[in-house]
């Protein structure tokens, strides 16, 4: 176990994140020797963690570093790339609460961060973490509702309704900041299927919304639409047959063979004509995951 020697661990790290610095750098500042402080050395275990996906590694690092130092550390490894910090972190053997106060406190920046770069998994994992209904309402209204007001994230029907999956009370503040007139009119017609998107957040925190839309786009695609409508002998294919088919029109491999399959079992229970269809399309899919007891719709 890595608490019997840590200490020796972090002497390692700490040699190694010099040999890095001087071997990278002396060329620039030949002479120079680096005298790393606690903090850069586990920040440095924390890149390397990251890396290797070593969750104990993770553990002992927010174990000994100083409690008022944690949020700063993640925030800051986060920073540098290292977006699967997130996953670690909510493999900790820790309970919720003490789960939520290591990035709470620059959840905020974080959130904005993933909003501005469209990052919605980045979101989805921030909230995976986050679920105390009073902090997740700080974090989504704070500064005025900014996020809500993100022109790179309402640049399409998606992004938008990721948006107000957040909270669909806002939908109001999302229109008046919406230059397309054509998307606003798409953001009024799906405002109860935002609201379906929200509900899900709530009430199934382990789902990710991303996932759900993803499996909506690929559902809505041309070809799909197609497939379904002239042949629902689709589902009667073995699955690696299927599984050909159903992947040529996947053509960003977004969906596991899995989340495909799934997506058109629901279509063919959802007519074309049927009234509300996103939110039936949806529904299927989460009550059969529900009904399964299978949450595999985690975050890729």
């Amino acid at each position: 176990m890595l608490s019997n020697n840590f200490k020796a661990l972090t002497k390692y790290y700490e040699q190694e994140l010099i040999n890095n610095f001087m071997l990278k750098m002396k060329v620039f500042f030949p002479g120079y020797k680096l005298v790393p402080n606690e903090n850069m050395v586990y920040f440095y275990m924390l890149g390397e963690a990251c890396k290797s996906k070593n969750v104990d590694l993770v553990y002992h690092v927010i174990l000994h570093v100083k409690k008022c130092d944690r949020s700063a550390l993640i925030f800051n490894t986060i920073m540098v790339g290292y977006i699967n910090i997130l996953d670690l972190l909510l493999e900790l053997p820790i309970n919720t609460s003490d789960r939520e106060d290591i990035i709470y406190e620059h959840a905020n920046e974080l959130l904005k961060l993933f909003i501005g770069h469209c990052n919605f998994t980045g979101v989805d994992k921030l909230f995976q973490i986050i679920t105390s209904q009073e902090k997740l309402d700080a974090i989504i209204h704070a500064e005025d509702n900014i996020i809500f007001k993100s022109g790179v994230a309402l640049q399409n029907i998606s992004g938008a309704q990721f948006i107000l999956s957040l909270d669909p009370e806002c939908i109001e503040i999302v229109i008046s900041h919406c230059k397309n007139p054509l998307l606003k009119k798409q953001i009024e017609d799906s405002k109860e299927f935002s609201q379906k998107l929200y509900q899900i957040r709530i009430n199934n925190p382990e789902i990710s919304i991303i996932k759900i839309l993803q499996m909506k786009e690929y559902a809505e695609s041309k070809d799909v639409k197609n497939l379904v409508e002239v042949s629902k002998s689709m589902l009667g294919l073995s699955e690696p047959a299927m599984d050909i088919i159903l992947k040529e029109f996947d053509l960003q491999n977004k969906l596991s063979a899995e989340e495909r399959r799934e997506v058109l079992k629901a279509m063919a229970k959802v007519s074309s004509n049927q009234q509300k269809s996103e939110v039936t399309f949806v529904n299927k899919i989460i009550n059969e995951r529900i009904t399964n007891k299978d949450y595999n719709l985690g975050i890729s």
